[in-house]
């Protein structure tokens, strides 16, 4: 939604609305999410004001004003303490995880995804969060032994066997890492990212037929997806099916008609080759 859109629904009576117009300001540029959401930081609900914070955490401290950090500081701290009402649970502590990391606390983060752990070891949000942040610290192998030990507990887990395909593909061992993606494309087939990130992968490795047959499977389940679309229309065109790729291309502007590369490379293939009927 607009910007205007997202300042009615956060000034609408309704208090799920109110949440609603959180939850979708969740793509919104920093000082668009701003705007829109500052006065829920004084909302008179509850649940209201520490989402606004949670939701607000990650804007850069030069776009506020004085006055309203300090309310995004009162609200952070009710978000925190209705967390930690919640102690027991790893949910709670994978919430404060993420808070941290989106003011910029790494070190409190992880120690929140360790007690999360310490609490359910096969709880695969946190396991796949804090191998994420092992990868961001440059702890590759770190990384892939708490993915392993993750899998031991979760082993039908898409989310950790894209993670450690992913963790492969870094440290350069292709063919592991093309089956750990396989096998999450197979428990997760609706998860369209995981098909395009092993549809690119199949492609690098040389495999162009058989990354084409994933992502257009995938598209088959996810027709308007533009991440799929826009790899059909490049690996396409790569493969010589001009024809395809100017077909997958417009499907793309379809979906993202306000996109200018989607535009672009439209423009640019029918420029080059004619346009299919």
């Amino acid at each position: 939604p607009g910007a205007a859109a997202l300042r009615r629904a956060a000034a609408d009576p309704d208090p799920l609305v109110r949440l609603g117009a959180l939850e979708a300001a969740a793509r919104a540029a920093p000082a668009e999410r701003l705007g829109a959401l500052q006065p829920l930081l004084r909302d008179p609900r509850l649940a209201v004001r520490s989402e606004a914070g949670r939701a607000l955490a990650d804007v850069p401290a030069p776009l506020w004003r004085p006055a309203e950090r300090a309310a995004l500081a009162g609200a952070l701290a009710e978000y925190r303490a209705a967390q930690e009402v919640q102690a027991d649970r790893p949910e709670a502590h994978l919430n404060l995880a993420l808070l941290d990391l989106a003011l910029g606390e790494p070190a409190a983060a992880r120690r929140e995804y360790e007690t999360a752990l310490r609490l359910a070891p096969d709880f695969v949000p946190a396991a796949a969060n804090l191998a994420d942040l092992e990868r961001a610290e440059g702890n590759e192998a770190a990384a892939e032994a708490l993915l392993r030990r993750a899998l031991a507990s979760a082993p039908d887990s898409a989310e950790l066997h894209h993670a450690l395909g992913l963790a492969l593909v870094r440290t350069g061992r292709r063919e592991e890492a093309l089956g750990e993606l396989e096998r999450a494309v197979a428990l997760a087939p609706a998860q369209a990212h995981f098909a395009y990130v092993l549809g690119v992968a199949l492609h690098d490795a040389g495999q162009g037929e058989r990354a084409l047959e994933v992502l257009s499977a995938a598209h088959q389940r996810r027709p308007g997806d533009r991440e799929l679309l826009a790899a059909l229309a490049s690996l396409s065109l790569q493969a010589g099916r001009r024809e395809e790729a100017i077909r997958y291309a417009r499907a793309l502007v379809g979906a993202a008609p306000d996109d200018p590369e989607a535009r672009a490379l439209l423009a640019q293939l029918e420029a080059d080759g004619g346009s299919a009927r």
